[in-house]
């Protein structure tokens, strides 16, 4: 039976260790511009053109190609062009900032496909608590049961548009190494993608 010194221990690093990156983000992300930062500080930006189950293979704009070891990802994040630097328009989607989208459709629409995009990234919908201007998603972070939460505000606009912002947070526990918004950027990339 382990000692209390080494569950404490256990218990220190699985909370506080990096998440991977989930399939549906690098489903989401393939065949577009992404940088990939490290954990050694170090970060490679190109064209997202395959993953495995432990790596990931970056097309640099020199031609060069980079495999990556999927535990050395600290962010992944896609790349903004120098000439759209205030937002990012993809197809019917428009990226105000990391965490609020912009979407030209209809509302129920983009709803659903926040609702199940959350699913495939293996997280839970709190249906007893939805309403029609907010979701809620509850992911398991280390030992930490569903208490990593992002939530999805949606704001009707005027022309059949819908304001998304996402935010994260934790229920039970105090986010100071960032897990969180990290997990609502990781939502928003993957929804992004899902509502082009």
């Amino acid at each position: 039976m382990p000692t209390a010194a080494a569950l404490l221990t256990a218990l220190l690093f699985t909370s506080i260790a990096r998440a991977d990156v989930p399939e549906s983000v690098l489903e989401a992300m393939k065949e577009r511009d992404v940088v990939v930062h490290r954990t050694n500080g170090e970060a490679a930006a190109g064209r997202l053109v395959g993953f495995t189950e432990a790596d990931v293979t970056v097309l640099g704009a020199d031609g060069q190609v980079v495999l990556i070891d999927r535990a050395e990802i600290q962010e992944l994040t896609g790349a903004v062009t120098e000439a759209n630097d205030s937002a990012e328009t993809n197809g019917r989607v428009k990226r105000e900032s990391d965490l609020v989208l912009e979407f030209a459709g209809n509302y129920d629409d983009a709803y659903q496909t926040v609702a199940t995009t959350i699913l495939e990234m293996k997280g839970k919908v709190n249906t007893r608590k939805a309403d029609k201007n907010r979701l809620v998603g509850s992911f398991r972070y280390g030992l930490n049961m569903f208490g990593l939460k992002v939530s999805a505000e949606f704001e009707e606009l005027p022309d059949e548009r819908v304001q998304i912002t996402f935010n994260g947070y934790f229920v039970d526990s105090i986010d100071a190494a960032g897990v969180s918004k990290k997990k609502a950027k990781e939502v928003a990339d993957a929804c992004a993608a899902a509502l082009r």
